[in-house]
């Protein structure tokens, strides 16, 4: 579920629906309380390395709202 919210926001906000990137972030805290760009950052280098694509995915997310 987080991992599909992570994704859904990111997708809204870089297709320029930042309004509704923004809802999804809200609900993304609601369950995962502090969560950060930096803290997703790090967990998924280690699951699965630093790869670009991640990137974008980060920059969608900061987009919509998640803090750095």
């Amino acid at each position: 579920h987080v991992s599909f919210l992570k994704h859904k926001a990111a997708s809204f906000a870089l297709l320029g629906r930042t309004d509704q990137g923004r809802k999804v972030i809200d609900h993304l805290l609601a369950l995962v309380p502090g969560l950060t760009v930096s803290s997703l950052r790090g967990i998924e280098a280690i699951l699965f390395g630093r790869a670009p694509v991640f990137e974008v995915r980060f920059e969608g997310l900061r987009t919509a709202g998640l803090a750095e």
